[in-house]
């Protein structure tokens, strides 16, 4: 009987010692799924950040080789700060041409042969000097005799005021 009450009670405690195993099993079961899960979730948002990355540097590459620079757009800054608040430009044009850009500028100077020749002499200067270096192919002197020629008329007084200069930027 003392035997039998003995393997009662060591059956007891070993279903006892089962059950509480089973029991911390499951515990550490659910807390190492909602570890697994909680890394899962981590790896999806690492990994839609590492594709939103490639994107932009995709794009950003893009961008830096296959697009110009805004040259145009760049010198019509740089002229609106070096040209001479007497001169009045009436046509501007920056255009691509191989690997240069070439300018056109047009435009009416003011009254007074003085003062008109020191405005685009200040102008010519300051795009040869600048730092985009125009190689000017058309100066306004070059028509300068042809138009004082005619001064007496009416006509060639207001063309002596229009000035036309080109060039190129390299």
């Amino acid at each position: 009987v003392a035997l039998l009450a003995g393997l009662a009670c060591l059956s007891v405690s070993t279903t006892s010692l089962i059950e509480a195993l089973v029991v911390q099993g499951q515990t550490m079961a659910g807390t190492v799924h909602d570890q697994v899960r909680g890394k899962y979730q981590e790896k999806v948002t690492l990994e839609r950040q590492i594709e939103e990355w490639n994107s932009q540097r995709a794009w950003a590459q893009a961008i830096v080789t296959n697009r110009e620079p805004p040259v145009a757009g760049w010198f019509l800054g740089y002229l609106a700060d070096v040209l001479p608040k007497e001169l009045v430009l009436t046509r501007v044009s920056v255009v691509k041409e191989g690997a240069g850009w070439d300018i056109e500028l047009g435009g009416t100077a003011p009254p007074g042969f003085s003062a008109r020749t020191e405005a685009l002499k200040l102008l010519e200067r300051r795009l040869v000097e600048g730092p985009y270096r125009v190689k000017m192919s058309k100066s306004w002197q070059d028509n300068l005799a042809h138009h004082i020629q005619g001064v007496g008329s009416r006509t060639a007084s207001q063309r002596i005021s229009q000035f036309d200069v080109s060039g190129s930027i390299l």
